[in-house]
């Protein structure tokens, strides 16, 4: 595992020589979560990205409604 994440974050000399213990193991010990952890925060703005451009999307219609038929 550890070969792993130094080819994946070039941080080979952090775990191999063990200068920065507390680091290395945070690393070692996060590193599982952290993939999901990206991916849950990824999706989470996408979906708020596509709610938005729906509530947007609503708006705009709306306000082009009330502009061409005003007594409605």
């Amino acid at each position: 595992m550890s070969k792993y994440i130094s080819q994946k974050y070039h941080i080979n000399t952090v775990i191999e020589n063990g200068k920065y213990g507390s680091m290395s193991l945070l690393i070692k010990y996060t590193y599982p979560y952290s993939n999901f952890c990206i991916f849950f925060i990824s999706e989470c703005s996408v979906l708020i990205g596509y709610f938005m451009e729906l509530f947007i999307g609503f708006y705009v219609y709306w306000q082009t409604i009330t502009l061409i038929y005003p007594h409605a």
